[in-house]
């Protein structure tokens, strides 16, 4: 934590607060969470996660590997919690940064959101539930690459985010990516009221494909926290 704080120049104000550290004689996960709080100079140039319109093109900053450890998928589809987590590349985290930081100055960016716990896939469906006027689904054409499947749309590598933007301003993304070196892929684009995910093998042939209605992405999502709690009622009763 002190390496990423020095690293992206982040101040630490405040010490520790530890709450009730765990629950029905299990702890609680070894990991730390971190409040965070910044001041924007023009208000006018906050960039949120949702997809803003059809027709805007999807394109991801960074590259995914094979990062299936400590992941949410282990933990909620396999029911495992092992493997080791992705490493984590400090000047690869500030390079990225620097290129969505200079995108949204110069108002190129639509949307942004990192890809965390979930991986890829989780990243594309929470753009589509939060956009402004309800959801907006994607067409999205993924390359193999050599990756499993479930890794490329589950793993949980560092150094991503997902941008929507102008098809006209693709290319000024791409020369701010390159500039400082941080690999930039066009995803797909803002579509329709579904979020379709193609996977192509190596010899571009499609391996996968996704096909779901927002709607029910959306009656799925806002309604995790009470099927959760549901499920933990009846398996403490």
């Amino acid at each position: 934590i002190a390496d990423a704080c020095k690293a992206l120049q982040i101040p630490v104000v405040s010490g520790n607060v530890s709450f009730y550290n765990e629950t029905r004689g299990l702890s609680i996960y070894p990991t730390p969470i971190i409040g965070m709080v910044g001041l924007l100079d023009h208000v006018e140039r906050a960039v949120s996660q949702g997809f803003k319109a059809e027709g805007d093109v999807i394109v991801m900053l960074g590259e995914t590997g094979e990062d299936l450890g400590g992941t949410e998928y282990l933990r909620v589809v396999h029911h495992r919690e092992q493997g080791t987590p992705p490493v984590l590349n400090l000047e690869r985290e500030v390079a990225l940064h620097r290129v969505v930081l200079q995108a949204i100055e110069q108002g190129l960016v639509r949307s942004a959101h990192d890809c965390a716990e979930g991986g890829l896939a989780v990243a594309l469906v929470e753009s589509c539930l939060s956009a402004t006027n309800g959801p907006l689904g994607a067409e999205i054409a993924l390359d193999g690459h050599g990756l499993r499947q479930d890794s490329l749309l589950f793993g949980e590598s560092h150094s991503r985010i997902i941008l929507s933007v102008k098809s006209a301003d693709r290319e000024k993304i791409g020369a701010l990516a390159g500039h400082e070196r941080v690999p930039c892929s066009v995803l797909g684009f803002v579509s329709g009221r579904r979020l379709m995910i193609s996977i192509r093998d190596d010899r571009g042939r499609r391996a996968l494909r996704i096909d779901r209605p927002c709607d029910k992405l959306d009656r799925i999502w806002r309604g995790a926290l009470r099927a959760a709690l549901e499920t933990g009622e009846r398996g403490h009763a």
